[in-house]
């Protein structure tokens, strides 16, 4: 796994509003989130600034042989918590940015059991295919996900 932080707190600010604004007008849909909301996948086309802010400086820490293809907001309250998953898809990363985790459970990769304790602006890469849970919460958490594809190369005629 690979991570860094973007010591952005204005930012994660601004991109909370964004995310609880559009819970409250989007019903999402249910995954692997048992509670909780879970956007639509289709963050990449939110026009917010703070959200087209966070997309590029995602991109910019993303491996470079990587293409942004999916993104989605998620927000669990309280005694909410996401069951083992993996990404699907045609994806080769998957990364994980926590805006906002009050006491929050951890993120845990199965079946190590590697762990990762949600502190905001984490920005955390990991394989598309590594099987993941979030904790139960015991405050808000958001989070935003998203998908990367390998660039494929150009073909020659």
């Amino acid at each position: 796994m690979q991570a860094c932080h973007i010591d952005r707190p204005a930012l994660n600010r601004q991109l909370r509003d964004v995310i609880l604004n559009r819970r409250k007008s989007d019903p999402g849909v249910v995954c692997h989130n048992q509670g909780g909301w879970h956007s639509e996948r289709d963050l990449l086309s939110w026009g917010e600034l703070p959200i087209q802010v966070l997309l590029a400086i995602v991109s910019k820490n993303a491996p470079t042989d990587m293409e942004l293809v999916l993104a989605w907001a998620n927000v669990n309250e309280a005694g909410d918590f996401n069951a083992p998953h993996v990404h699907t898809g045609r994806d080769f990363v998957t990364s994980g940015y926590y805006v906002v985790v009050g006491d929050s459970g951890d993120t845990v990769f199965e079946p190590e059991e590697y762990r990762v304790e949600p502190m905001p602006g984490l920005l955390a890469f990991f394989p598309y295919d590594h099987t993941h849970r979030v904790e139960p919460c015991n405050e808000q958490r958001i989070t935003i996900a998203f998908n990367f594809a390998r660039l494929r190369a150009a073909t020659k005629e």
